[in-house]
């Protein structure tokens, strides 16, 4: 990445012969011609945001946005710069000529990301805070949003968005800064040599936190060791590093390369009990949290749980009381890895609980003489058929339901509205098939919902047993 030499000379100058501490990104065109080497034409407008997607609606919002017009292997953006210029924007960077509105201005550059690159570097430079950069295989997203839980009440800080880890997404974050922030924390990813090198540049990190080491991206790598290097191109300037020694050969180099910083081990901090964060990735990714607040000077982080973030081990509930684990935004290995690991290290707990509140229904419902449980001892324990004899089980739904409780009477195994044959077979006659409904029951059922269900049912018993 090239910057101009009066510019490197000078990182507060926003053009030469100006400097000036700036707060909040604002520009002027030509001033970012100047930065990144483009040539500049049109209307000289201000320039406060960045876009690069047609559809963002921040164009409306008046924070006087660049669109930035790229092409792609399957596409090209230029063909939007007319309808983004009938929606206000009037300044564009751009990869090649475009017709021109009168009251529009445009930096003409060979290489859009490249020229983001480079005025986020120098962005960046004007930035006095500290600067986090965390990278790794896995777990980026999570110990950002982990560590921006724990910073210190009242601190002002900046984090990027989502997973901006990329070529253009950590410019684009960069350049999101409002400037006055004590801490920004940056995530780098990467994908193949050479790309740490551009990522280090924008961000200069004082603080590199290392996550685990992977599968991920190893294609375009000769080994794992290759892909280790290159990661750590992102701590050669930082005064602090943090690492889990857990996670080889990563933790390994870390410590050699870097041993005259005294780099910190999370293995070396307390492990979170299992009872508060049920699988191991996230108990290792807790003690990089610790060592980081140990790093920084901050206090020791009170762990309830793990962050949950959409599609990074997001637990769903699925059919059945099945559990869905989302991690879509991993799609090696490693990812599948964890998300069984998660799975199987929280079942246990929530099977349990399901059997205790199936056994207080049983118990709670045994005291009704009228009342059969269809289910067997054995049978899988989040669902409790039953039948109240001579009382259709659509009369039971229809008056639980007017008390605000939920049970099920059809069969998604019999497309007629009768019971299926898996009924018919546990409630061993048809009168009492037909007079069975089933209670559902999950892990986020409670005690308290138990109990009133059992206060709904005796209500609803004793009015329609003394009718039939």
């Amino acid at each position: 990445m090239y910057l101009p030499r009066q510019l490197r000379e000078a990182p507060n100058a926003i053009c030469p012969g100006e400097k000036r501490i700036r707060y909040r990104m604002n520009y002027k065109l030509s001033e970012i011609a100047a930065v990144v080497g483009g040539k500049f034409t049109g209307c000289d407008a201000e320039v406060r945001s960045v876009v690069t997607d047609s559809r963002s609606l921040s164009c409306e919002l008046g924070c006087c946005p660049m669109f930035v017009a790229m092409r792609g292997a399957n596409h090209d953006s230029h063909g939007f710069v007319a309808q983004m210029s009938a929606r206000g924007v009037r300044a564009f960077l751009v990869e090649r000529d475009v017709e021109c509105p009168a009251d529009c201005g445009f930096v003409r550059v060979d290489n859009a990301i490249d020229a983001l690159q480079r005025l986020a570097a120098h962005y960046r430079a004007q930035f006095r805070g500290t600067v986090v950069g965390i990278t790794g295989s896995n777990g980026k997203t999570v110990i950002k949003e982990w560590i921006a839980e724990e910073l210190p009440a009242g601190m002002k800080y900046y984090r990027s968005p989502k997973s901006y880890n990329s070529q253009l997404g950590v410019p684009l974050s960069v350049l999101m800064l409002e400037g006055d922030e004590e801490l920004a924390i940056f995530e780098a990813g990467i994908s193949k040599p050479g790309e740490m090198e551009r990522l280090e540049r924008i961000i200069r990190p004082d603080v590199v936190v290392f996550t685990s080491i992977g599968d991920a991206h190893q294609e375009n790598f000769l080994n794992l060791e290759q892909k280790c290097d290159e990661k750590m191109v992102l701590a050669r300037n930082a005064s602090k590093i943090v690492y889990h020694s857990y996670y080889e050969p990563l933790g390994g180099m870390v410590a050699a390369r870097f041993a005259d910083r005294k780099p910190f081990d999370a293995a070396a901090f307390p492990e979170v009990p299992e009872s508060v964060i049920g699988n191991a990735a996230s108990r290792r990714n807790a003690q990089i949290v610790e060592a980081f607040c140990a790093a920084m000077h901050y206090p020791a982080p009170s762990f309830a749980s793990a962050p949950t973030l959409p599609m990074r081990l997001e637990v769903k509930e699925g059919i059945n009381d099945s559990i869905l684990i989302n991690d879509a935004y991993n799609l090696d290995l490693n990812s599948l890895a964890l998300a069984l690991e998660k799975a199987v290290s929280e079942l246990p707990a929530r099977v349990e609980h399901i059997r205790a509140l199936n056994a207080r229904l049983r118990t709670g419902l045994a005291q009704y003489p009228k009342v059969r449980i269809n289910s067997p001892d054995h049978a899988i324990p989040h669902v409790l058929n039953l039948s109240v004899r001579n009382i259709k089980g659509t009369v039971f739904q229809r008056e639980l339901d007017a008390k605000g409780v939920c049970v099920s009477v059809k069969s998604a195994c019999s497309s007629d509205g009768l019971p299926s044959r898996a009924v018919f077979a546990v409630s061993r006659d048809r009168r009492n098939a037909l007079s069975s409904w089933r209670i559902s029951l999950s892990h986020l059922t409670t005690e308290d919902e138990i109990k009133a269900f059992l206060q709904a049912f005796d209500v609803c018993y004793r009015e329609l047993t003394a009718v039939h």
